[in-house]
């Protein structure tokens, strides 16, 4: 059964952020405060509420640049399927075309390497941001302003 409250379940996260690694111990003041204080690193109420509505916008950065890398892969791969008749005369990644040309110059490997390239370094990132959310972030927002470059590549 599962009886175990919130309160329960929380007293043994550790908090990511911490290098110490204590148990986090949770405001009581409910699961919006929990995930504030979770997210913020603070343990009392008084201190989450000081921070403000600040810390709460910065917390939606990294899931934001997160979504933006997985946005510009998929509009990659978009375009691979749209114009996979001019990938023999148009690619210009010489690691593309090797793949692309073992196939037949069918996409559909390449896609799936595309995918599974792209989860992979998505998972890195996230494992390093809860690991080390300044490195984890700096290295996020060096691969999402390199994602930025691609996507005005392949639009513009």
């Amino acid at each position: 059964m599962m009886t175990e409250t919130l309160a329960d379940l929380s007293a043994n996260v550790i908090h990511p952020a911490r290098h110490d690694r204590e148990l986090y111990q949770p405001a009581t003041a409910g699961c919006g405060t929990f995930v504030l204080d979770f997210i913020v690193g603070t343990t009392n109420r008084s201190e989450s509420t000081a921070i403000g509505h600040s810390v709460a916008r910065r917390a939606w950065v990294f899931p934001s640049l997160w979504v933006f890398i997985g946005f510009v892969s998929a509009v990659d791969a978009y375009l691979t399927v749209r114009f996979q008749a001019h990938l023999p005369f148009e690619e210009q990644n010489p690691i593309s075309l090797v793949v692309l040309s073992l196939s037949d110059w069918n996409p559909a490997q390449f896609i799936g390497l595309k995918y599974m390239g792209s989860t992979l370094v998505l998972g890195i990132l996230t494992a390093l941001y809860a690991r080390n959310p300044r490195l984890g972030f700096t290295v996020t927002s060096a691969v999402a302003a390199f994602q930025f470059g691609l996507l005005c590549y392949l639009v513009l």
